[in-house]
C-alpha cells in the first residue's frame, strides 16, 4: 500500500513537468492578445478571399465573428513556442500563424479535407 502511494506520488511529480507553462515573452504576448479583436484575411480555396474578426478571451476561448462559423461556442486559441493556433468549427478548421516584425500574424489554414490556404491577421482596431 505504501509502495503504491509512493509510486502514485512520484508519477504525479514527474508528469507535472509535462504541462506547458508560458514564460517571459510568450506570456506577455498571450496577455497582449487577450481582450483584443483581430481581423483575419483568409484566401479560401473554394470562396476566394474572406475577411472576418475574432476576439481573444482568457483561458483560450476565441469568439469568431464569421457568419460561416457554425459552432462558435467551441472556438479556441493557443500560443505555444511562438505559434498562434486557432481552432474553429469543432476543430474542423485550424489556423497556424507566426508573429511578424510589424506585430501582425501570418501563416496557413487547413481543414479536415486536406485543403490549405494562406491567412493573415492584424489588429482590427489598433486605436
Amino acid at each position: 500500500m505504501v509502495c503504491s502511494r509512493l509510486l502514485t506520488l512520484l508519477l504525479a511529480v514527474a508528469l507535472s513537468g509535462c504541462a506547458h507553462t508560458p514564460k517571459g515573452r510568450e506570456a506577455a504576448q498571450m496577455q497582449a492578445l487577450t481582450g483584443t479583436t483581430w481581423r483575419i484575411v483568409a484566401n479560401l480555396p473554394d470562396l476566394g478571399t474572406v475577411t472576418y474578426d475574432v476576439t481573444f478571451h482568457p483561458d483560450g476561448r476565441l469568439e469568431s465573428h464569421s457568419p460561416r462559423d457554425t459552432t462558435p461556442d467551441d472556438d479556441r486559441w493557443a500560443l505555444d513556442e511562438g505559434l498562434l493556433t486557432l481552432t474553429m468549427n469543432e476543430g474542423r478548421i485550424r489556423y497556424e500563424c507566426e508573429r511578424l516584425p510589424d506585430g501582425s500574424y501570418a501563416g496557413g489554414g487547413f481543414n479536415l479535407r486536406g485543403e490549405r490556404w494562406g491567412v493573415t491577421m492584424s489588429l482590427a482596431d489598433p486605436g
